[in-house]
């Protein structure tokens, strides 16, 4: 009995006492919250940083594979009117016509040796630069050479050979650096921009020694592309052509 006096007369939570717990509680959720917060960040940071620099490893790979069992090679960077200068237009030197003076002369070297020639791009679309792969650009007409031509209609449909999707870019931009200090070396290096254009990953480099190279035909790059200044502006067009010999084939001579 004594106790159910003391129940009838104890007082609740007043409505005032409620909103002031309530505000309370609040404010401790939203500071248990913000210490969570930069933890997620730095892991979401973490993981983009991660896959990035994969990214960035991979196009550098991808590139320096192919360079690596090429017999000879040229790397140029084109404006856009450059670009899509027709086969034989030495007046521009397109890639289409540099092409077509990489076959007269690795052809003149190897004799009998069977070449096929091959092309890639990198093309800066304005978030930064792409890799399109045109494959194999030889001519499939005995006798007749029309790897210039071939490129110069690959060019002017380069969108069905990108490589990559846009999700693999990461929303990041990429640059390429190519320098040939001696006739038999190539270094390749790729460079991760944020939309910021602030680096992301340093140049990653991949320097190797170009095996079975025509000497005449040479491994040559434009000096320009050695680095990122004023000689190699936003908008240019990189275009690689390369060579690879089939040595099983060649009788010598």
């Amino acid at each position: 009995m004594r106790y159910l006096r003391r129940l009838k007369y104890k007082k609740g939570f007043t409505l005032v006492e409620l909103l002031v717990a309530t505000a309370i509680t609040s404010i401790l959720l939203v500071a248990a919250m913000s210490l969570f917060t930069p933890v997620r960040n730095i892991a979401g940071q973490i993981e983009g940083d991660v896959t990035t620099d994969n990214i960035t490893t991979s196009m550098n790979n991808y590139i320096a594979s192919r360079l690596n069992k090429a017999c000879a090679f040229n790397i140029d960077s084109y404006t856009n009117e450059e670009l899509i200068q027709a086969p034989g237009n030495a007046a521009q030197a397109g890639p289409a016509w540099r092409l077509d003076k990489l076959v007269s002369n690795a052809e003149g070297s190897i004799g009998a040796g069977t070449i096929r020639y091959y092309a890639m791009m990198l093309k800066d679309d304005g978030l930064g630069y792409r890799i399109y792969d045109f494959g194999e650009c030889s001519s499939n007409s005995t006798g007749i050479h029309n790897e210039g031509q071939n490129l110069f209609a690959k060019i002017g449909n380069y969108e069905v050979y990108s490589l990559f999707e846009d999700a693999y870019y990461n929303n990041r931009s990429f640059k390429f650096t190519f320098n040939t200090p001696q006739s038999n070396w190539c270094e390749v290096g790729t460079t991760a921009f944020n939309m910021d254009g602030q680096v992301e990953i340093q140049e990653r480099k991949t320097i190797f020694k170009v095996l079975n190279l025509i000497a005449t035909a040479g491994a040559v790059s434009q000096p320009a592309l050695a680095t990122y200044d004023e000689n190699y502006p936003d908008g240019e067009t990189i275009v690689i052509v390369y060579a690879i010999a089939d040595y099983t084939t060649y009788t010598g001579g």
